[in-house]
Parts: C-alpha cells; sequence; structure tokens
C-alpha cells in the first residue's frame, strides 16, 4: 500500500512535501524560534493534520502547522493561553 503523504523538516531549511506522487518544496519564509529546548513536532503535526482535515491542499496545511509549531514554541512549557491559536484556524 505505502505511504501517499509524506511532509520532512529539515532544520532551517524549507519544508519537503511529497503528496500523491508530486513534490514540493516549502518555504514559509521564517525559522521556528522558541523560547525553551522542547520538542514542537507535536505542534506541526497537529497544524498539518488540521488543515488536512478541513481541504487544505498539503502546502497550505505544512504553512498551517508550521505557524501552529511557531506558536507553541513562544510559550513555556508548550502551555498557551485560551485562543492562543484560535487565530489560525483553517478557514
Amino acid at each position: 500500500m505505502g505511504c501517499r503523504e509524506v511532509v520532512i523538516k529539515r532544520e532551517a531549511e524549507p519544508y519537503f512535501l511529497s503528496c500523491l506522487g508530486e513534490r514540493f518544496v516549502v518555504d514559509p519564509g521564517d525559522e521556528i524560534r522558541i523560547n525553551r529546548d522542547l520538542s514542537v513536532g507535536g505542534s506541526f503535526n497537529a497544524g498539518y493534520l488540521a488543515g488536512r482535515l478541513s481541504g487544505m491542499n498539503g502546502e497550505h496545511a505544512t504553512l498551517l502547522g508550521h505557524q501552529v509549531a511557531g506558536r507553541v514554541g513562544q510559550f513555556d512549557h508548550a502551555i498557551l493561553p485560551a485562543g492562543g491559536i484560535s487565530d489560525l484556524r483553517p478557514n
């Protein structure tokens, strides 16, 4: 069966996305900056999946995942105030 969709984060490099046989380089234009040494990978995954499940294409979902991870990484222990990412909701 195999995997039909892959997103690879390459440190400071743009994301690599392979989706349904097409390949893309997705450059969000900014690096994720975090206050603490914590993993924001789960936050990226949550944003990416929220985007895909709401109908976004892979490129837009990758950017949403990047935005969510960047926002979560700004807060100690990844604890955001209520509504801390509500402005990033997919349309």
